[in-house]
């Protein structure tokens, strides 16, 4: 047994669930459910198969290259008819409690489950014949492969590149080493020491206090403003702040008015 008839059957019951998962959203029937849903899963199965000289094709075969050794009629009976009437069963067995229903109920689950353990034994033995079900069985339906899909061998093939690329992205990381590129990081986030910038002043305020001055000097050198207690002290200590000179200089007063053009303060 090949693996591409499991996923042709996968396929199928991919799409009619996901068909019947909008209906049911959109519509939501609220009487006979199962009814309304083996009606759109029967539109399904005739919209997506087709009866061909070789067998039956269905969408889940087209596209992993398989065909069905049987009618359109069997097959639907061992897809969408036979789980219906499993479901009508079981409600039955519960809700009537009547013990022959549920004795033929447990049997034929006994007997699916003996026949999904040796479907998993020929799957693994690599036999390519065999019968997916127990309905298939009963009603000769196998699946043979006719060609290889396109389709099908393009997406096992990307799969697989994907996951090559995967084990290398993931073996780099292992090269580069988390520790190292945790080391770069701390050393960008590392702050630059700043420097001290001093403040800029203007004419309207004091180089030393930084402040509106009162009775405003001028100094001789850079021709900064002084209130009048800091040129004093400025010219104490021999620096002016405003160019860093220790040279020695004077300050005239800023209003000329009120002193005579040669005041100044040495």
């Amino acid at each position: 047994m090949r693996v591409t008839q499991l996923d042709a059957v996968s396929l199928e019951n991919d799409i009619y669930q996901q068909i019947w998962d909008d209906v049911n959203k959109n519509f939501l029937p609220v009487k006979y459910y199962e009814e309304w849903e083996l009606f759109i899963k029967s539109l399904v199965f005739l919209a997506s198969t087709k009866k061909t000289p070789s067998g039956t094709i269905t969408y889940g075969s087209s596209l992993t290259g398989n065909y069905y050794t049987s009618s359109r009629l069997a097959l639907y009976i061992v897809q969408i008819l036979i789980q219906y009437l499993s479901r009508k069963l079981s409600s039955a067995a519960i809700n009537f409690q009547i013990l022959s229903i549920d004795k033929l109920y447990k049997f034929v689950n006994k007997c699916m489950t003996i026949w999904d353990f040796t479907t998993l034994l020929q799957l693994i033995s690599g036999k390519r014949r065999g019968y997916l079900s127990i309905w298939h069985k009963l009603l000769d339906i196998q699946s043979l492969q006719s060609s290889n899909s396109e389709f099908y061998r393009n997406t096992v093939y990307s799969g697989i590149e994907f996951l090559n690329r995967q084990l290398l992205w993931n073996t780099l990381l292992e090269v580069l080493n988390v520790d190292i590129i945790a080391s770069l990081l701390v050393k960008a986030s590392r702050k630059r020491p700043s420097r001290r910038i001093k403040p800029k002043t203007t004419k309207q305020l004091c180089t030393y206090c930084n402040e509106v001055p009162t009775n405003p000097y001028l100094t001789t050198c850079c021709n900064s403003i002084y209130c009048y207690v800091c040129v004093l002290t400025s010219l104490e200590r021999n620096t002016c702040y405003g160019c860093d000179t220790q040279e020695k200089f004077t300050a005239t007063p800023l209003y000329r008015l009120t002193l005579t053009n040669n005041q100044t303060i040495k």
